[in-house]
């Protein structure tokens, strides 16, 4: 995973914290957000290997923010993890149904995250 551009967001800053933390072990170069208005403000001036999103933010949702990218031709094929503390069957099926790699429910162990994006991205990779 080493040099690998990732973008993180979520509106909790001890979340952005520790994925932060364990990303920057494995070489990957991390941007935060902590607003959907705030990531796709970085989505429009940098590239990203793949981005991980919480769903539940204030203004903009993690849904809004995918559907944002998905819709994007620049960014439409870049690997998308939901992070997500609600365990609603109706949000993980409408982030499936948008296309995205992973969904993740909170709380979850960082180093497993990491695994699940090094195995994302050797996929991507291989495509």
């Amino acid at each position: 995973m080493k040099s690998k551009r990732i973008l993180v967001v979520d509106d909790e800053p001890h979340i952005l914290f520790i994925l932060e933390k364990e990303l920057l072990k494995h070489g990957c170069i991390i941007d935060k957000a902590e607003s959907g208005a705030d990531a796709i403000k970085l989505l429009k001036e940098r590239e990203y290997d793949i981005m991980i999103l919480d769903i539940m933010m204030p203004a903009m949702s993690g849904i809004e923010v995918c559907q944002w990218i998905k819709s994007n031709p620049k960014t439409e094929s870049k690997p998308i993890v939901i992070l997500s503390a609600d365990q609603d069957e109706r949000d993980k099926d409408k982030c499936i149904s948008l296309g995205v790699s992973d969904y993740i429910t909170k709380p979850f162990r960082p180093k497993d995250i990491a695994a699940r994006i090094k195995e994302i991205l050797n996929k991507y990779s291989k495509s």
